[in-house]
């Protein structure tokens, strides 16, 4: 299988049976170098598709918290213990 960007689902199951063909490949190989690339081409689209009709939130609107921060209503109800 000639490795690219995968844009369909058929592309995508076209992909995962061919990584299922070698994964028994040894690092440093064609066939290693060939499951290496295509588990990142994989991971790629099933990061960037959305899969079995779930959506994904866009990478930039994932809310972030830092440790130990807290909403001011959850430190409102923790003072009250």
């Amino acid at each position: 299988m000639k490795a690219k960007v995968i844009k369909t689902a058929s592309e995508y199951a076209a992909a995962l049976a061919r990584i299922d063909k070698l994964m028994d490949a040894k690092a440093n190989t064609p066939q290693g170098e060939e499951l290496e690339l295509l588990s990142l081409l994989v991971h790629e689209y099933e990061e960037n598709v959305p899969i079995l009709g779930t959506r994904r939130p866009a990478r930039n609107r994932v809310p972030r918290f830092k440790a130990g921060a807290q909403e001011p209503w959850v430190r409102a109800s923790l003072a009250g213990q």
